[in-house]
């Protein structure tokens, strides 16, 4: 049963990340892990851990999160994100308000951006070309 149930989650998970035409292949999916112990009064359902076998998958991935919209309504409720610790998303939110309060109190045309776990300016003008450069996620 337990065999099953890892094979059909495994299944889903093809479906929904080859149903976003994001250029991923069989193989680059490794592992897929459900997370937290299974209860039978369980409200929801757990999370699934996909373990990716290169970062080129996971960025192609998280590039086209934006065509989830477009799914079929079995994966309406389903999100993908990064996998971070507790104190990682801690971090990243108070990178976050410091960037969101920068930019509101900054003269000028510079924008301020959490890039790779750190804060960036950018000038408005090369904001795009920076944003390029600078971008690396990690995904769930």
């Amino acid at each position: 049963m337990a065999a099953e149930r890892l094979l059909a989650d495994k299944r889903f998970c093809e479906q929904l990340l080859f149903g976003l035409n994001a250029g991923v292949a069989e193989d680059d999916i490794r592992k897929v892990l459900r997370l937290g112990r299974r209860e039978v009064s369980e409200v929801g359902p757990r999370p699934i851990l996909i373990q990716l076998g290169n970062h080129t998958a996971k960025n192609l991935i998280m590039e086209s999160v934006y065509k989830m919209k477009s799914l079929p309504d079995k994966f309406k409720n389903c999100i993908i994100a990064h996998d971070m610790t507790k104190r990682e998303r801690e971090q990243c939110k108070v990178l976050v308000e410091d960037a969101k309060s920068r930019t509101e109190n900054a003269a000028g045309e510079w924008i301020y951006r959490v890039c790779e776990s750190k804060l960036t300016s950018i000038y408005l003008r090369n904001m795009r070309q920076r944003i390029a450069e600078n971008a690396d996620l990690v995904v769930v």
